[in-house]
């Protein structure tokens, strides 16, 4: 390997000490790994190898540039000068004194005689750098070009570096250079984030930044480095700064018929154009008999179905990877009981079962146990609020998401530093600032918010997303062909048609000409963006739900309380404006089984509805309670004293010790609970009890004499 690291590793601690002199770069001292790693940046950076060329003698230069541009094979000393026609022994001195400075290595990498003809090569990275500093010598850029352009010329790795200082989040070969030059561009094109910029670094840095504009933006380098009054490193350190950022470049000029090295501001940075606005795009407008009409949802369906989900989880505990990943058989279980089914197909939105569970989590309405979904510690807070407040706080948990928990099984999309949290706070806004309750095209919207709020998503940088994703149209018209923004609307049209519909912030349809994608606000929807009253409740019928003789029940003003109620003893059958639940012998048995008593159905139905239940349905329900054949169990220790007159004193001390003691008619006294967990604590203490009054508890009883 003919890299530079593994050379300099190579290398005695007395060459590095050298080679870092040389080179200016500053060791620590702390391990022999870390100074070769600051040797090794400082020998990489294309301004060293600029300052270290110019040190170098005619002779030198000529060597590595012969090597730099031959072929990749160690050559001798002899064959190198007969190549430049160069005297033996004057390329042997130079080469000497390359190998000492680190910019030549020797194949075998031993210090070696170099009047033996041993064979040198030039390591990769310096051969990479000296060449580009022959091409940018040889057609020097043209600094007056547009600033797009001049970034078109500058190495990837330096604009990810540039990217960073400018404070985006980079992951290094991953991110498309045009998001990069385009977050560069719109930095350094602005004289106050410039000003801030600079404004963080070092006192020479600033210095040589206020000489360059005062200047008029160009200065000769040795008269810069003069100016300052800094040695060599401590210059380049200070040119370096504003170089990195991309704000000062490097140039070629002639000086007296002399080629010279320049410090250059460019054109679009030092007098940048603002140029005039876009008018902000109107958002196109829909009337009633342009858009099809949605089918009715009730306003908080999301709510009601994470309802139908505790449920679900209290009643068989389903394992959590299989509702986060949206498992085909749970879908199809729960399908018949969400509002967000297909009529026609009962199939639910890709990616809806996914969300709930992911909100109910961050609410605290679910939780994960051993795999298993179960109650969380919020559900019974959240399940007695009205169906508004439980969406509200649903909202609250969807904004507050780390992670686009609403997109994720739909878009495969990479986005590294995106702030959701931020991004949908913003979207909820200018939904709720729509002025009225029409129908709106959903493409136009988008354009609107993205003109409005140019720093949606700023930081975000697009990873990766397949090309035929990028393609799914949210409008029938023509788009601009910059990749980030196609990722952005794609972004924003998933989230409307995900957790904006779901949530009920929105309603969506298509308008009749084209199929064009519509939206809707809600009342809720405006409400949750702070920019209107609290929607109420439905109210129908003259009691909050009515039973009929044919066991359904017809619930008129659903609140979760209600809903939770009806789904702990009946099955849901129709969801609508009036949804039914029907009373079955299996969900009334189920209601049982969690110790609900028969008397509690009855009195919640009746209470409910206003009147006594028909009588049809008591006696139905009495006798699917009678055909119920309860056996309740008790947990209990039993003590067996060897002398049964004991049994009253060992009561008595029992009962001083706060246990209560139960006699049997054998003789046995029992200690009888109901908490599974307190058995252990409670045999403890019987224990403790019993030797410290003179008794000798054992764990195992006796049989009885006489059997």
């Amino acid at each position: 390997m003919r890299n530079l690291i593994g050379r300099l590793l190579e290398r005695p601690a007395a060459d590095l000490d050298r080679i870092a002199a040389f080179w200016g770069a500053r060791l620590s001292g702390k391990d022999r790994y870390t100074d070769v790693a600051s040797i090794y940046r400082e020998m990489t950076d294309i301004w060293a190898a600029r300052d270290i060329w110019e040190s170098l003698d005619e002779t030198a230069q000529a060597l590595v540039m012969a090597m730099a541009s031959g072929p990749d094979v160690p050559s001798t000393p002899d064959a190198l000068a007969d190549q430049l026609g160069l005297e033996a022994a004057s390329a042997t001195a130079a080469l000497r004194q390359l190998y000492r400075t680190g910019i030549v290595a020797l194949e075998h990498q031993s210090e070696g005689d170099l009047e033996a003809s041993p064979r040198l090569y030039l390591p990769r990275e310096l051969g990479s750098l000296f060449e580009r500093r022959a091409s940018e010598a040889e057609e020097p850029p043209d600094l007056t070009l547009p600033l797009e352009e001049l970034l078109a010329t500058v190495p990837f790795i330096e604009i990810e570096e540039a990217a960073t200082l400018w404070g985006a989040r980079v992951t290094p070969g991953v991110h498309a250079r045009s998001d990069l030059v385009t977050i560069i561009k719109n930095q350094i094109e602005r004289p106050d984030r410039v000003a801030a910029a600079v404004g963080t670094l070092t006192q020479p840095a600033q210095a040589l930044w206020r000489a360059l504009r005062d200047n008029g933006g160009r200065i000769e380098l040795d008269t810069a480095r003069e100016a300052a009054q800094l040695d060599g490193v401590q210059f380049r350190d200070a040119v370096r700064q504003l170089a990195t950022r991309l704000l000062v470049w490097h140039s070629y000029g002639p000086v007296d018929a002399e080629a010279r090295r320049w410090l250059v501001i460019p054109e679009s940075v030092l007098h940048p154009i603002t140029p005039e606005p876009e008018p902000v795009p109107e958002i196109e407008r829909y009337t009633n008999d342009q858009v099809y009409e949605p089918g009715w949802l009730f306003p908080q369906a999301g709510a009601w179905d994470l309802l139908t989900l505790l449920r679900e989880s209290i009643r068989d505990s389903p394992r959590t990877s299989a509702l986060q990943s949206g498992d085909p058989s749970i879908q199809r279980r729960l399908a018949p009981r969400l509002w967000r089914a297909e009529l026609e197909t009962g199939m639910l939105p890709t990616g809806y079962v996914p969300f709930l569970a992911r909100v109910g989590g961050l609410l605290g309405v679910l939780q994960d146990l051993d795999g298993r979904t179960i109650a969380g510690p919020e559900a019974a807070t959240w399940r007695n609020a009205a169906f508004t407040t439980a969406a509200r706080r649903m909202v609250a948990a969807w904004t507050s998401a780390e992670e686009w928990i609403e997109g994720r099984d739909r878009i495969d999309l990479a986005l590294y530093g995106a702030s959701w949290p931020a991004f949908r706070g913003t979207l909820l806004r200018a939904i709720a600032a729509i002025d009225d309750d029409g129908w709106y095209d959903q493409a136009s919207f988008i354009e609107h918010l993205l003109a409005t709020e140019p720093d949606l998503l700023r930081q975000a940088q697009v990873g990766s997303t397949p090309s035929r994703q990028l393609t799914m149209r949210v409008d029938a018209g023509q788009r601009p062909s910059d990749r980030r923004a196609d990722v952005l609307r794609l972004v924003i049209a998933t989230t409307l048609e995900t957790a904006a519909a779901w949530l009920g912030i929105v309603e969506r349809s298509q308008a009749l000409d084209g199929g064009a994608a519509a939206l809707r606000v809600t009342p809720f929807g405006r409400w949750a963006g702070g920019r209107g009253p609290e929607p109420s409740g439905q109210h129908l019928g003259p009691a909050p739900l009515a039973v009929g003789a044919n066991l359904q029940i017809l619930l008129y003003r659903p609140t979760p309380r209600r809903v939770w109620a009806l789904t702990a003893f009946s099955e849901s059958r129709a969801l609508d404006r009036v949804s039914t639940y029907q009373l079955t012998s299996n969900a009334v048995i189920r209601a049982l089984a969690s110790n609900v008593e028969i008397r509690d159905i009855v009195r919640f139905l009746e209470s409910q509805s206003g009147q006594e239940l028909p009588q049809t349905v008591r006696y139905t329900l009495e006798e699917w309670d009678s055909g119920y054949h309860r056996v309740w169990l008790q947990r209990a220790i039993i003590l067996t004293p060897e002398d049964e007159t004991d049994r009253d004193r060992i009561i008595a001390l029992l009962d001083e010790s706060g246990l209560t003691g139960t006699p049997l008619p054998d003789g046995t006294i029992a200690l009888i609970h109901d908490a599974s967990d307190a058995t252990e604590r409670i045999f403890d203490q019987t224990l403790r009890t019993l030797r410290d009054r003179g008794f000798a508890p054992l764990a195992r009883a006796p049989e009885r004499r006489g059997n």
